[in-house]
């Protein structure tokens, strides 16, 4: 599955989409290329200025880091948002770690990561890091957690 975000920009708009799309490839014979088709599945209302999305595969909840301080929680066996959790300031990127279900969201806005518990959808921790933390990619081996910022180099 596939996720893209969609933003429709409106002056007063107060959410955004999130569209699911499924991408199919078939191979139609040995000699023939593959054939891709995507197709939008649905669309699920998040928070306002959606930035970043995760996937825990374990619990099948899709995590959307929304650009107004919050992070929403869409279950993927219904594709309905279940919670809307509280984060820093700009979040922007956002990783998961399915093995320990901990959810970690970089704050460009107020130089942190939030730590989410995925099993109650509450903040662990908000640790600082970096100057405008972007991106966040978790080693689920070593639970080992990589955070990239775009300024500085505290």
């Amino acid at each position: 599955m596939w996720l893209t975000s969609s933003i429709f920009e409106k002056k007063f708009a107060k959410t955004t989409t999130l569209a699911l799309a499924i991408v199919a490839t078939v191979l139609l014979s040995q000699i023939a290329p593959l054939v891709h088709a995507v197709s939008v599945v649905t669309t699920i209302p998040v928070g306002s200025g959606p930035q970043g999305v995760a996937i825990n595969v374990n619990t099948d909840e899709i995590y959307v880091a929304n650009q107004f301080g919050t992070v929403s929680v869409i279950d993927g066996r219904n594709d309905t948002v279940i919670a809307t959790i509280p984060v820093g300031m700009l979040p922007w990127g956002i990783g998961v770690n399915p093995i320990t279900n901990r959810i970690y969201v970089a704050n460009v806005g107020s130089n942190t990561v939030t730590v989410i518990n995925g099993r109650d959808h509450t903040v662990g921790a908000n640790i600082a890091t970096c100057e405008a933390p972007t991106n966040v990619a978790v080693n689920k081996k070593t639970s080992v957690v990589y955070v990239t910022c775009s300024a500085g180099t505290r």
